[in-house]
Order: C-alpha cells, then sequence, then structure tokens
C-alpha cells in the first residue's frame, strides 16, 4: 500500500439491475463522504443478504423491529486496512454506546393526556381530510 491512499469500505443496499444506489441513509453517508473528498470503495449487498453481511463484519444490530427482533440495515462503513491486512472494527456505533438524543425530551406517554394512548415509532400517521376541488364552490 506504499503511495496509496488507504480505501475504506462502504456497504450499501444494492438495487438492480443495474445497480444504483437508492436508499436515503446510504445516500446519506455516500454524499458525506464525496462531500470530504473520502477515499472509500462501495461493496453492493443484495437486500436479502443484509443481516448476513452484518454479521459476518461483527457489527451488530442499533435498531429493533415492533416486536424485539432485530433491524438489520445498511450503510456499515469498515476502516481501511492495517499494514497487516486487517482492519479494525467496523464504523457503526453499538447500541450501548450510540448516543440517544431522547434523554433530555420528555417521553410522549409523560406528557399525554390520561387515558390515551401514546403513538408509537412504527405508527403512520392519519391520512389528511379530504379537499374540495377548486372548480367547485363554497
Amino acid at each position: 500500500m506504499d503511495g496509496q491512499k488507504p480505501t475504506m469500505t462502504f456497504y450499501d443496499i444494492a438495487s438492480g439491475p443495474p445497480i444504483h444506489p437508492y436508499a436515503p441513509n446510504p445516500w446519506k453517508a455516500r454524499y458525506a463522504l464525496n462531500f470530504t473528498k473520502t477515499s472509500y470503495s462501495t461493496t453492493w449487498v443484495p437486500l436479502p443478504d443484509v443481516a448476513a453481511t452484518r454479521k459476518k463484519l461483527n457489527v451488530p444490530a442499533v435498531r429493533k423491529h415492533a416486536d424485539g427482533t432485530d433491524f438489520d440495515t445498511l450503510p456499515v462503513l469498515t476502516p481501511p486496512l492495517t499494514k497487516h491486512g486487517r482492519r479494525s472494527s467496523p464504523l457503526t456505533p453499538s447500541p450501548s454506546t450510540a448516543p440517544s438524543t431522547r434523554t433530555s425530551t420528555p417521553s410522549l406517554a409523560s406528557t399525554a393526556a390520561p387515558n390515551s394512548q401514546a403513538p408509537t415509532c412504527h405508527s403512520t400517521p392519519p391520512p389528511p381530510p379530504p379537499r374540495k376541488p377548486p372548480w367547485r364552490g363554497a
């Protein structure tokens, strides 16, 4: 690797064919890497293989489904190879070290009215009310 800049490996969800990026979270990470002119290579991972790829890289899930099962997703960014041909751990926070933004704000359950149920992260908002077409009178 003399004279070459070390390259990180960026794991992205493959669409296709033809293969191109389409998921929003990997796009945000890719934009940041490109903006900072960071050297990286992309490894395309088919959607059914995401969980196996994360396990192979020893990257635990940082989110859970509503039923408590792991939610494996990408992107994952691995550091460059060392001079001995090994990588240090992937650059993804573990659940115990991931920063929490909710500690300083009250929970929805504590601010909700009595006997009301707080919305969950996986609920969808209600649809907007129907609008009258502009060509109809009031």
